[in-house]
């Protein structure tokens, strides 16, 4: 962890990535250090040689959902989704969503954000934002 991001070695396409770190996630975090003191990697798998593997992280995902209530079917990839989505819509650039997401060409970028289908949305001032 550096600088609020987490360094993602082997994501998808096996390339290495950062990840924005939430501030309301990092005390969660700090809690879970304390408790299991990872080494190499934050999420062990089942030793602590070794990363947790992806279907161990499906399973933890699918638990957390039904955890909460939701009946709809998600995904991890709906949150990498909903992430870049979010992040348009604050106005982050392109670029910067292409860098965060580990894309390589813009291109999967905009299909990633279905900007090829999506209309421009009303301007807005941003005075509505600062007063919610």
């Amino acid at each position: 962890m550096q600088n609020m991001q987490l360094n993602i070695r082997k994501g998808k396409g096996n390339k290495g990535r950062k990840a924005i770190l939430s501030m309301y996630f990092l005390g969660e975090l700090e809690q879970y250090y304390q408790l299991y003191h990872p080494e190499k990697y934050l999420f062990n798998g089942r030793k602590k040689s070794e990363p947790m593997s992806e279907g161990a992280v499906n399973w933890v995902f699918r638990q957390a959902i039904k955890r909460t209530g939701i009946k709809k079917d998600l995904s991890l990839h709906n949150l990498r989704h909903s992430f870049a989505s979010h992040l348009l819509s604050m106005g982050v650039s392109l670029l910067d969503i292409q860098i965060l997401l580990g894309h390589s060409d813009i291109r999967t970028t905009m299909i990633y954000l279905h900007l090829n289908r999506r209309r421009g949305t009303a301007p807005y001032s941003p005075l509505d934002i600062l007063f919610r």
